[in-house]
């Protein structure tokens, strides 16, 4: 639902009828993005991340200990967030990366 939610906005913010009172009103011009980036699913891009990128992923998934331990079998966050970027970098040619689907809006 978030995902359908985020295209509606996309749309419906680059199209000035759908809140004309926010152009008539409030001087707002209809505002588009040129790209929507998409993860988990068939990646056509990847993006290279460092070493200090998967240290603060790492990190940031570790301070969520509440829900790590509503999951229960979670596997450990250094294992799961190396695990996934050292695969997608092995598709791209280096160590770590993140794979997306790149879709142009316009």
């Amino acid at each position: 639902m978030a995902g359908l939610a985020t295209l509606d906005a996309i749309r419906d913010a680059d199209n000035p009828w759908v809140f004309r009172e926010l152009m008539d009103e409030e001087n707002l011009e209809p505002w588009g993005v040129t790209r929507l980036i998409v993860s988990g699913v068939e990646p056509d891009y990847a993006i290279e991340l460092s070493e200090a990128n998967i240290n603060a992923a790492v990190e940031s998934l570790r301070c969520h200990k509440q829900y790590l331990s509503a999951l229960g079998s979670h596997p450990d966050p250094q294992e799961m967030i190396t695990g996934m970027t050292s695969e997608a970098g092995q598709s791209a040619g280096v160590d770590h990366a993140l794979g997306i689907k790149l879709y142009k809006m316009r």
